[in-house]
C-alpha cells in the first residue's frame, strides 16, 4: 500500500500506531488521530505493515513457492500481476 500525506509529511500505518500512543499520553486529541487514520492508507493494497500475511508472502516468494514480485510490489505498480476479469 502506498503511503499517504498528513500535515505535509509522508505517513503510513506505523505512524497511526504511534498516534494511538500520542493520544494515550495526552499529546494528541482523538480527532487528530482520526484525521491521521484517514490519510495514512489512501489506496488499495495489502496492509503496509510487515506483519504475518506480508511476511509469509515474502518468505514464500524467496523460497520459490509464490509468484515473483507479489510480496514486494505495491498494488498500483504495473509490475503487479493483474488477473483477467472472470466471465459473467
Amino acid at each position: 500500500m502506498m503511503a499517504g500525506k498528513f500535515e505535509d509529511k509522508e505517513t503510513d500505518l506505523i505512524r497511526v500506531f504511534e498516534g494511538v500512543g500520542d493520544v494515550a499520553r495526552g499529546e494528541w486529541a482523538e480527532a487528530r488521530l482520526q484525521e491521521l487514520e484517514e490519510c495514512a492508507c489512501p489506496g488499495c493494497g495489502s496492509c503496509a505493515g510487515m506483519f504475518t500475511a506480508n511476511s509469509m508472502n515474502c518468505l514464500s516468494e524467496a523460497l520459490g513457492m509464490a509468484l515473483p514480485g507479489m510480496g514486494r510490489s505495491r498494488r498500483s505498480w504495473p509490475t503487479r500481476i493483474r488477473w483477467p476479469k472472470p466471465p459473467e
